[in-house]
């Protein structure tokens, strides 16, 4: 596996909240069925957000329902997974935005092959999906990942967190291309 990482210099967008962001790139070269994937663990209770959430894939039951995209994620029992095919325009776009007001909003981007293979599949069978998200069982974190596909095994994506209120930091998503 090579990973490079890189700080980010640029937000990309206008924004006057504070945050911090990297790069990184990941890949997998082997003749086993393995990937590149960005996985971010983060406090709970947490509103996490997929963008083109559509056709959700349970991993571990009961899972929530997504509304327009967003799921809760409580920190608390039951613990369940979903995941989500890519949006037909590749771009992955997840992120967690914290209960407290103000407060922080972690946002990982990438791309993902909408025809693509995805190795991390539910474990009573069904597809792998590109994007997944996962609420802990009374530990109080949460989970947002990215998984390339078993196509190129390689994964080019982007983290940033920010800082401020609950509108500045849906705004912020938003122009991001939430």
């Amino acid at each position: 596996m090579e990973r490079r990482i890189s700080a980010l210099t640029e937000l990309g967008v206008s924004s006057d909240l504070p945050w911090a962001g990297y790069r990184v790139v990941d890949r997998v070269e082997t003749q086993r069925p393995w990937s590149a994937w960005q996985l971010i663990m983060l406090p709970a209770p947490a509103d996490i957000f997929v963008r083109g959430a559509r056709e959700p894939v349970t991993y571990f039951p009961p899972a929530p329902s997504p509304s327009s995209g967003w799921i809760r994620s409580t920190g608390e029992p039951p613990y369940w997974k979903l995941g989500f095919p890519p949006p037909a325009d590749a771009r992955v776009l997840l992120a967690a935005m914290q209960d407290v007001d103000p407060g922080s909003i972690v946002i990982l981007m990438g791309e993902a092959d909408p025809n693509g293979t995805y190795v991390d599949a539910p474990p009573q069978g069904g597809p792998g999906c590109a994007m997944q998200v996962y609420g802990s069982a009374g530990v109080g974190f949460c989970e947002i990942e990215h998984h390339a596909s078993l196509e190129t095994r390689c994964m080019d994506s982007t983290v940033i967190a920010a800082w401020g209120t609950r509108q500045e930091r849906q705004d912020l998503l938003d122009a991001l291309g939430a």
